[in-house]
């Protein structure tokens, strides 16, 4: 056998001694997912009804938050935070987690921050949101009002609910209402965008406002007070008594675009400036 043959029977011989695995991208992660989904597991004793896998903090290392049912006398669901370290249960006090719901859980706030929210069941009609962000590798959680919603970058609502729709003639509030305050991440908290309260004639001077003001009167509702947030929103609160002695209360609302009045509507298709804008009740300064 030649030097060439030889040469060439000898690199078949090591290459073919050689066995190499290729992972894909898509492998690595599910095999990251599953490490933490088995700590949760393990460390809770529990199964995940429902995980939220993503890099919260930038770094390049994913976490993972996962919902787990207590099944200890009902003891309702658990919230779970794992990463490449550590396991911890954030949240266990017999309420219900509501994580099969459409909303928005993983919220992206910026290029290299992600937040995580969950709404939390409470006592009756109420109910509690939680946030949960990543800072220096420690998970911190708060409270933040109810119904906190993402709207898009660091923006976002809340929507305390309140009994502020209806008076009736023996002084009783009834009427369930859901009203939505704007409120900014700032990166590691929320603060709310202040309201100031301004006077109809300052609102007058306002484009288009005399035309809705006449609108709001035509429909027979009176006007109570105005508030203009730091956002640019603005609130009319207005009434209406009706013939049973009690009293409606809604609100119409408006974005200040410049020197003008923009009515924004919940419904393009009912009619009437207080039917098509209102959340019902009366809005205050602060939502918190």
């Amino acid at each position: 056998m030649n030097q060439k043959k030889i040469m060439k029977y000898g690199l078949f011989c090591t290459c073919a001694a050689l066995t190499f695995t290729v992972f894909s991208p898509a492998d690595v992660k599910a095999a990251t997912e599953d490490t933490l989904r088995n700590k949760i597991k393990g460390a809770s004793g529990y199964d995940i009804v429902k995980d939220y896998y993503a890099d919260f903090d930038g770094d390049g290392a994913e976490e993972m938050f996962a919902v787990v049912e207590n099944d200890d006398m009902g003891g309702g669901e658990q919230l779970w935070f794992a990463n490449d370290s550590m396991s911890k249960c954030l949240y266990d006090d017999g309420n219900s987690l509501y994580c099969f719901t459409e909303e928005e859980r993983i919220c992206r706030v910026s290029d290299d921050q992600q937040i995580f929210i969950m709404e939390m069941g409470g006592y009756g009609s109420g109910s509690s949101s939680l946030c949960c962000h990543l800072q220096d590798g420690e998970v911190i959680c708060r409270y933040a009002s109810e119904g906190l919603t993402h709207v898009k970058g660091a923006e976002f609502t809340i929507h305390p609910s309140a009994f502020d729709n209806y008076v009736d003639s023996f002084g009783f509030g009834t009427g369930h209402t859901y009203k939505p305050y704007y409120i900014k991440w700032t990166g590691d908290a929320f603060t709310e965008y202040t309201a100031k309260k301004i006077s109809l004639k300052k609102f007058k001077k306002y484009t288009g406002a005399k035309k809705y003001i006449r609108k709001i009167k035509k429909e027979g509702y009176t006007i109570d007070s105005i508030l203009l947030r730091s956002n640019g929103i603005i609130h009319v609160n207005v009434h209406q008594d009706d013939e049973y002695d009690g009293t409606s209360y809604d609100n119409v609302n408006f974005e200040l675009k410049g020197k003008s009045v923009k009515l924004i509507k919940i419904d393009p298709n009912v009619k009437g400036v207080v039917a098509s804008s209102s959340h019902g009740g009366v809005y205050a300064a602060s939502g918190f």
